[in-house]
């Protein structure tokens, strides 16, 4: 996670204009994309977790990662880019998914 925060920051200017013209669903839709092929050619750690192939995880993933790149973005990117990742991951990690169905 650490290089994708470095490459937003990089993209600094872009970003800024698609989050003020609302456009912010791009990166969503973007990084959801990439992490499920990503997760599909076990290329993330942990990737054999059976959470991660649970409906609606990746949707979740995503919204809450391209979250935190806004708000990083519009509170001026103070925090290192390490800093985003290791939170990002002791917050996934706060969360057990569990299956959900009738009784």
């Amino acid at each position: 996670m650490t290089q994708y925060f470095t490459l937003m920051q990089q993209m600094a200017a872009t970003n800024a204009l698609l989050i003020k013209n609302e456009k912010a669903q791009i990166f969503i839709q973007s990084f959801e994309a990439v992490f499920a092929l990503l997760i599909k050619q076990d290329r993330i750690i942990g990737s054999s977790n059976t959470a991660l192939r649970q409906p609606y995880y990746t949707a979740y993933f995503s919204g809450a990662v391209i979250n935190m790149l806004v708000h990083w973005q519009q509170n001026g990117m103070v925090q290192s880019q390490t800093y985003l990742s290791t939170l990002n991951r002791s917050l996934g990690s706060l969360y057990a998914i569990t299956k959900v169905g009738p009784k």
